[in-house]
Protein backbone atom coordinates (compact mmCIF):
# COMPACT_ATOMS: atom_id res chain seq x y z
CA UNK A 1 0.00 0.00 0.00
CA UNK A 2 2.88 2.21 0.34
CA UNK A 3 2.69 5.29 -1.67
CA UNK A 4 -0.51 4.22 -3.09
CA UNK A 5 -2.92 3.91 -0.19
CA UNK A 6 -5.40 7.08 0.32
CA UNK A 7 -3.78 10.42 2.71
CA UNK A 8 -5.95 12.80 4.84
CA UNK A 9 -5.03 16.29 5.08
CA UNK A 10 -5.34 18.46 7.90
CA UNK A 11 -5.53 22.38 8.84
CA UNK A 12 -4.64 24.40 11.40
CA UNK A 13 -5.22 27.43 11.96
CA UNK A 14 -3.91 29.41 14.84
CA UNK A 15 -3.38 33.18 15.15
CA UNK A 16 0.61 32.76 14.77
CA UNK A 17 0.45 30.23 11.90
CA UNK A 18 -1.21 27.50 9.83
CA UNK A 19 -0.18 23.82 9.99
CA UNK A 20 -0.44 20.84 8.03
CA UNK A 21 -0.56 16.95 8.72
CA UNK A 22 -1.17 14.43 5.63
CA UNK A 23 -2.05 10.91 7.37
CA UNK A 24 -3.37 7.75 6.27
CA UNK A 25 -6.38 5.84 7.15
CA UNK A 26 -4.69 4.42 10.42
CA UNK A 27 -3.38 8.18 11.64
CA UNK A 28 0.16 7.51 10.85
CA UNK A 29 1.46 11.04 10.07
CA UNK A 30 3.62 10.63 6.38
CA UNK A 31 4.05 14.79 5.90
CA UNK A 32 4.00 17.78 8.15
CA UNK A 33 4.56 21.54 7.11
CA UNK A 34 3.81 24.66 8.67
CA UNK A 35 4.08 28.44 7.96
CA UNK A 36 4.88 31.16 10.81
CA UNK A 37 3.20 34.52 10.12
CA UNK A 38 5.44 36.61 11.48
CA UNK A 39 8.91 34.39 9.98
CA UNK A 40 7.56 33.56 6.64
CA UNK A 41 4.88 35.89 5.39
CA UNK A 42 6.18 38.83 3.15
CA UNK A 43 4.57 42.42 2.74
CA UNK A 44 2.73 42.55 6.20
CA UNK A 45 3.28 44.73 9.16
CA UNK A 46 2.56 42.35 11.64
CA UNK A 47 3.21 41.05 14.94
CA UNK A 48 2.18 37.77 16.58
CA UNK A 49 0.48 36.84 13.38
CA UNK A 50 -2.25 40.23 13.66
CA UNK A 51 -2.28 43.80 13.19
CA UNK A 52 -3.40 46.51 16.22
CA UNK A 53 -5.30 49.55 16.24
CA UNK A 54 -5.00 49.82 20.07
CA UNK A 55 -7.00 53.33 20.41
CA UNK A 56 -10.22 51.44 18.93
CA UNK A 57 -9.22 48.09 20.63
CA UNK A 58 -9.15 46.38 17.03
CA UNK A 59 -7.02 43.59 16.55
CA UNK A 60 -6.97 42.03 13.10
CA UNK A 61 -5.61 39.82 10.39
CA UNK A 62 -4.95 40.36 6.81
CA UNK A 63 -7.13 37.55 4.32
CA UNK A 64 -4.35 37.98 2.12
CA UNK A 65 -1.89 36.93 4.65
CA UNK A 66 -4.05 33.53 5.48
CA UNK A 67 -3.73 32.84 1.51
CA UNK A 68 -0.46 33.15 1.67
CA UNK A 69 0.69 31.01 4.23
CA UNK A 70 -1.81 28.33 2.62
CA UNK A 71 0.30 28.83 -0.77
CA UNK A 72 3.63 28.42 0.83
CA UNK A 73 2.17 25.31 3.46
CA UNK A 74 0.56 23.64 0.12
CA UNK A 75 4.19 24.16 -1.66
CA UNK A 76 6.08 22.71 1.28
CA UNK A 77 4.45 19.54 1.17
CA UNK A 78 4.38 19.46 -2.52
CA UNK A 79 8.48 19.77 -2.07
CA UNK A 80 8.09 17.05 0.52
CA UNK A 81 7.07 14.66 -2.33
CA UNK A 82 3.63 14.77 -1.36
CA UNK A 83 0.79 13.23 -4.63
CA UNK A 84 -2.06 15.67 -3.82
CA UNK A 85 -4.19 12.81 -5.82
CA UNK A 86 -3.54 10.25 -3.23
CA UNK A 87 -5.56 13.11 -0.97
CA UNK A 88 -9.32 11.75 0.00
CA UNK A 89 -10.48 13.89 2.67
CA UNK A 90 -9.67 17.87 4.11
CA UNK A 91 -10.54 18.80 7.30
CA UNK A 92 -9.66 22.30 8.74
CA UNK A 93 -9.87 23.87 12.71
CA UNK A 94 -9.23 27.06 14.06
CA UNK A 95 -8.33 29.06 17.26
CA UNK A 96 -9.42 32.31 15.91
CA UNK A 97 -13.05 33.13 16.72
CA UNK A 98 -13.18 35.16 13.21
CA UNK A 99 -14.53 35.73 10.75
CA UNK A 100 -13.82 35.83 6.66
CA UNK A 101 -16.26 37.65 4.71
CA UNK A 102 -16.76 36.54 0.59
CA UNK A 103 -17.73 38.76 -1.82
CA UNK A 104 -20.31 38.14 -4.15
CA UNK A 105 -17.78 37.01 -6.56
CA UNK A 106 -15.98 34.87 -4.58
CA UNK A 107 -17.70 31.56 -5.09
CA UNK A 108 -16.94 32.56 -8.93
CA UNK A 109 -13.34 33.10 -8.49
CA UNK A 110 -13.13 29.43 -6.26
CA UNK A 111 -14.48 28.23 -9.27
CA UNK A 112 -11.66 29.13 -11.70
CA UNK A 113 -8.88 28.84 -9.65
CA UNK A 114 -5.13 28.27 -11.96
CA UNK A 115 -2.94 26.26 -10.11
CA UNK A 116 0.19 27.99 -11.81
CA UNK A 117 -1.30 31.50 -9.90
CA UNK A 118 -1.11 31.95 -6.83
CA UNK A 119 -4.36 32.06 -4.15
CA UNK A 120 -3.29 35.67 -3.38
CA UNK A 121 -3.05 36.58 -6.64
CA UNK A 122 -5.80 35.12 -7.88
CA UNK A 123 -8.64 35.63 -5.07
CA UNK A 124 -7.51 39.65 -4.85
CA UNK A 125 -11.45 40.50 -5.34
CA UNK A 126 -12.89 37.76 -3.42
CA UNK A 127 -13.51 39.19 -0.61
CA UNK A 128 -15.89 42.14 0.36
CA UNK A 129 -13.45 42.86 3.67
CA UNK A 130 -9.67 42.39 3.61
CA UNK A 131 -9.44 41.86 7.26
CA UNK A 132 -10.74 39.43 10.01
CA UNK A 133 -11.12 40.50 13.26
CA UNK A 134 -9.13 38.23 15.79
CA UNK A 135 -10.24 36.38 19.15
CA UNK A 136 -8.50 39.71 21.20
CA UNK A 137 -10.84 41.86 19.40
CA UNK A 138 -12.56 43.91 22.06
CA UNK A 139 -14.21 46.73 19.51
CA UNK A 140 -17.59 45.70 19.95
CA UNK A 141 -18.88 46.79 23.57
CA UNK A 142 -21.23 49.22 22.59
CA UNK A 143 -22.30 46.66 19.39
CA UNK A 144 -22.66 44.29 22.20
CA UNK A 145 -24.53 46.36 24.72
CA UNK A 146 -27.36 47.08 21.59
CA UNK A 147 -27.76 43.38 21.11
CA UNK A 148 -28.69 42.36 24.62
CA UNK A 149 -30.69 45.63 24.61
CA UNK A 150 -32.37 44.60 21.75
CA UNK A 151 -33.07 41.15 23.09
CA UNK A 152 -34.39 42.22 26.68
CA UNK A 153 -31.00 41.50 28.15
CA UNK A 154 -28.13 39.03 28.55
CA UNK A 155 -30.13 36.57 30.12
CA UNK A 156 -32.59 36.67 27.11
CA UNK A 157 -30.36 36.41 24.49
CA UNK A 158 -28.46 33.61 26.33
CA UNK A 159 -31.70 31.81 26.25
CA UNK A 160 -32.59 32.22 22.84
CA UNK A 161 -29.08 31.89 21.20
CA UNK A 162 -27.36 29.92 23.62
CA UNK A 163 -24.60 32.49 25.09
CA UNK A 164 -24.61 36.21 26.11
CA UNK A 165 -23.30 38.44 23.37
CA UNK A 166 -19.26 38.73 23.71
CA UNK A 167 -16.40 40.39 21.39
CA UNK A 168 -15.52 37.19 19.67
CA UNK A 169 -18.68 36.62 18.50
CA UNK A 170 -19.17 37.31 14.80
CA UNK A 171 -22.30 39.34 14.61
CA UNK A 172 -21.70 42.34 17.23
CA UNK A 173 -18.46 42.88 14.67
CA UNK A 174 -20.36 42.74 11.35
CA UNK A 175 -23.20 45.11 13.17
CA UNK A 176 -20.08 47.49 13.94
CA UNK A 177 -18.17 47.50 10.43
CA UNK A 178 -20.57 49.71 8.28
CA UNK A 179 -18.73 47.82 4.96
CA UNK A 180 -20.61 45.06 5.88
CA UNK A 181 -24.15 43.52 6.30
CA UNK A 182 -25.01 40.01 7.47
CA UNK A 183 -27.68 38.65 5.63
CA UNK A 184 -28.72 35.14 7.27
CA UNK A 185 -30.14 33.52 3.92
CA UNK A 186 -26.47 32.76 2.79
CA UNK A 187 -25.02 31.39 6.18
CA UNK A 188 -26.02 27.75 5.88
CA UNK A 189 -24.00 27.50 3.00
CA UNK A 190 -20.74 29.01 4.22
CA UNK A 191 -21.55 28.12 7.94
CA UNK A 192 -21.89 24.66 10.28
CA UNK A 193 -24.06 24.47 13.27
CA UNK A 194 -21.39 25.55 15.82
CA UNK A 195 -20.68 28.66 13.42
CA UNK A 196 -24.06 30.06 13.66
CA UNK A 197 -24.14 29.70 17.85
CA UNK A 198 -20.81 31.30 17.87
CA UNK A 199 -22.31 34.21 15.84
CA UNK A 200 -25.43 34.69 18.29
CA UNK A 201 -27.44 34.02 15.38
CA UNK A 202 -29.08 30.47 16.20
CA UNK A 203 -31.38 29.33 18.21
CA UNK A 204 -29.71 25.46 19.69
CA UNK A 205 -33.53 24.44 21.16
CA UNK A 206 -34.96 24.50 18.24
CA UNK A 207 -32.13 24.44 15.15
CA UNK A 208 -32.89 27.66 13.22
CA UNK A 209 -31.81 30.64 13.06
CA UNK A 210 -33.02 33.34 15.31
CA UNK A 211 -35.23 36.11 13.16
CA UNK A 212 -35.15 38.24 15.84
CA UNK A 213 -31.20 38.51 15.96
CA UNK A 214 -31.29 39.06 11.89
CA UNK A 215 -33.66 41.42 12.17
CA UNK A 216 -31.58 43.11 14.62
CA UNK A 217 -28.13 42.75 12.35
CA UNK A 218 -30.19 44.38 9.84
CA UNK A 219 -30.42 47.88 11.53
CA UNK A 220 -32.06 49.31 8.30
CA UNK A 221 -28.49 49.68 6.89
CA UNK A 222 -28.08 49.63 3.36
CA UNK A 223 -24.79 47.99 2.20
CA UNK A 224 -23.78 45.25 0.26
CA UNK A 225 -24.29 41.28 0.95
CA UNK A 226 -21.50 39.23 1.73
CA UNK A 227 -21.23 34.99 2.25
CA UNK A 228 -19.54 34.50 5.80
CA UNK A 229 -17.30 31.98 6.83
CA UNK A 230 -15.99 31.43 10.14
CA UNK A 231 -12.78 30.75 11.51
CA UNK A 232 -13.74 28.89 14.95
Amino acid sequence: MAGTEPLYLGFDLSTQQLKSLAVTSDLKVLYEAKFDFDVDSTGFDIKKGVLTNEEEGEVFAPISLWLQALDGVLQRLRDQGIDFNRVKGISGAGQQHGSVYWSEVGEKALQSLEKDKSLEEQLDQAFSYLFSPNWQDASTQKECDAFDQYLGGADELAHITGSKAHHVNSLPKIERDSRLIFSASLVPKYCDLDTNIQMNTWKPHELVLSPRFSHQSSSGKSHQSIYLTSVE
